[in-house]
């Protein structure tokens, strides 16, 4: 389909919604990171089953291509998640389910995909190969947190480091509709097979729209830098740790992406919007985490208080 196909059908559902329009913005901050010299991350949207998270990423996979070539599981082998965010090299790699997958093999592609590099390796004549590396953001779902996941393994904690590469968010928008606010006149379970349907047929165009932006505007990556470090400024307290500013200023780059996309019409929002999404966003992995504190501190407190 047209952009304008995939805004009126698939992009319009999400007005209204804050875990929808937020998983857009993310989707399109993969381009950005050349530009701003911005790290890569991701970010975990979790809650029961059937509550919705599944559709906010199948939301988010349209934006670069079909659901077959983007929309992936976290079953998957180490050498195969390299060739996925190889794959999405400066796009959005889309991780559905992280309990379908092994505890010490989710730690360690949550830190990888983060990390932007892959394992170093030996070629047949056993000089060392050129490792794989990427720069992307990553979107999750699951129904339980990484450190519920790392708990599975013994001595399974998860590090400050883990938590700050990809941020958890609260599936359930508060409602009483899982991850929805409106549904646009339907059921929740209507609306979400609406969002599957839709998905699956108009995709692909509006990654490609942002990229010519990208491109075309002068000075872009100054505005993305500003309309970041404001963001971060604006939500953190003037003792936030740095991991938590760290975090900030990449929700800050999913607030710019969707800023610049709405003023170019490729999103249906209005930039209020798109701000309101990203803040709610921002104070739910704040709630999560359980402060603006050092995350080591919080351990430590956390390890006391069961020990006594």
């Amino acid at each position: 389909g047209t952009l304008e196909e995939w805004k009126r059908e698939v992009a319009a559902k999400s007005v209204g919604n804050s875990r929808l329009t937020f998983m857009l913005c993310a989707a399109l901050t993969g381009p950005m990171l050349y530009l701003t010299g911005g790290e890569s991350g991701g970010f975990h949207i979790v809650g029961e089953s059937s509550k919705g998270k599944s559709t906010a990423l199948r939301l988010a996979a349209s934006v670069w291509g079909d659901q077959g070539g983007h929309f992936k599981s976290w079953r998957t082998t180490d050498n195969a998640a390299e060739s996925l965010a190889v794959f999405s090299n400066d796009t959005c790699l889309v991780l559905d389910e992280i309990g379908q997958a092994p505890a010490k093999a989710c730690a360690e592609m949550a830190y990888m995909l983060a990390n932007g590099n892959g394992k170093s390796r030996a070629g047949r004549d056993g000089q060392a190969k050129m490792a794989q590396s990427w720069r992307l953001c990553f979107l999750s779902s699951g129904e339980i947190t990484l450190a519920q996941k790392m708990s599975e393994i013994e001595k399974g904690n998860v590090k400050a480091g883990q938590e700050v590469r990809m941020a958890e968010i609260i599936a359930d928008a508060g409602r009483g509709k899982g991850v929805f606010e409106t549904c646009h006149g339907m059921a929740p379970a209507e609306f979400a097979m609406k969002i599957k349907e839709v998905t699956n047929t108009f995709y692909g165009t509006a990654g490609p729209a942002f990229v010519e932006i990208l491109i075309k505007e002068k000075e872009i990556s100054k505005k993305i830098r500003a309309l970041s470090e404001n963001f971060a400024k604006e939500v953190c307290e003037e003792t936030a740790d740095g991991q938590v500013i760290r975090v900030a200023q990449r929700f800050g780059m999913c607030l710019a992406a969707g800023q610049i996309a709405v003023e170019h019409g490729i999103f249906p929002h209005t930039t209020e919007n798109i701000e309101e999404s990203v803040k709610k966003c921002f104070e739910s992995w704040l709630e999560m985490r359980g402060g603006q504190g050092a995350g080591e501190d919080k351990e430590i407190i956390k390890t006391i208080k069961l020990f006594i």
